[in-house]
């Protein structure tokens, strides 16, 4: 049972890099790749890590994803055979530098 947790997050990050690349339409020349998840011990709540090319379109890939946040999560735990699976958030990769 130790390695749950990473299992779990290899699993969101490729069924969610799956989801969003059959239902979200990012906006023309942006680049948006799952890079990876880190879930909780307990697994109630998961971080999915995306880098966005060109960087300073990072704000509004996230804003983007928060309007549809509900129904792919949703989507998700039918995917993952678990509900409640855990809530999602999505943050930028911080090592992907975004132009101040």
């Amino acid at each position: 049972m130790p390695r749950r947790p990473e299992q779990l997050a290899q699993e969101l990050r490729d069924q969610v890099g799956a989801l969003l690349q059959q239902h979200i339409e990012f906006p023309e020349g942006t680049l948006v790749t799952v890079t990876r998840a880190e879930v909780t011990a307990d697994g109630h709540s998961a971080t999915v890590y995306l880098s966005v090319l060109p960087p300073e379109r990072g704000p509004s890939a996230l804003e983007l994803l928060q309007l549809p946040l509900y129904e792919l999560q949703g989507t998700l735990y039918k995917r993952l055979d678990r509900h409640p699976g855990p809530r999602i958030r999505f943050a930028l990769e911080p090592s992907v530098s975004c132009p101040q």
